[in-house]
């Protein structure tokens, strides 16, 4: 793997906020200066960049949910002479609150779980376990192959088709079908 290997971190690894949302990259190893300018400069232009390539679409998605409000409004607005009458949310007892906390909580520790965070303390502490679980996985000896075992699997599978081909060519079609499918299957 040497030869396809383009550089290696002397550091730990930081996840970093992409250019476009404004993100400056200096290697540690290096001085600060760039090509470009200094890191104001580059903060300065990615701001810049930032806020005048969105301000018309900002602008426009301001107006079309302005007249989606009003056209709603107009769509609720009960017509002259009727009056509404409003109607409030029941009230919720202390078991119901209780009931909704704790299953907001379970589904936070759920995703917790399944999607740790991603700062540098927890993603560390992940990447601890996986050596250590990479390191038992070799001290069990689960990287030594067994090759007699695919001398087994080998005499199964030909043993497998051997006999559908007998029963094949005696007229045995049922018979015949079984084997192929045993064959597949196992194979």
């Amino acid at each position: 793997m040497q030869k396809y290997r383009i550089g290696r971190l002397t550091h730990a690894w930081e996840n970093r906020t992409p250019p476009i949302r404004g993100g400056v990259f200096s290697d540690p190893d290096e001085d600060n200066s760039t090509d470009l300018g200094s890191d104001s400069d580059l903060s300065d232009a990615s701001t810049l960049c930032a806020s005048s390539s969105y301000s018309d679409d900002a602008a426009l998605d301001q107006k079309a949910t302005l007249r989606t409000a009003a056209k709603h409004e107009a769509a609720t607005c009960p017509p002259e002479g009727i009056k509404s009458k409003r109607v409030t949310p029941p009230q919720r007892d202390a078991a119901t609150e209780a009931f909704i906390q704790k299953t907001i909580q379970a589904e936070v520790d759920d995703n917790l779980r399944d999607y740790p965070s991603l700062d540098a303390q927890t993603q560390r502490e992940i990447e601890a376990r996986y050596h250590a679980l990479h390191e038992r996985v070799k001290n069990e000896g689960y990287y030594q192959c067994r090759y007699g075992e695919y001398a087994k699997e080998l005499t199964r599978y030909l043993s497998i088709f051997a006999l559908f081909m007998t029963t094949l060519l005696h007229g045995w079609y049922w018979t015949s079908a079984c084997l192929l499918g045993l064959f597949w299957v196992s194979y």
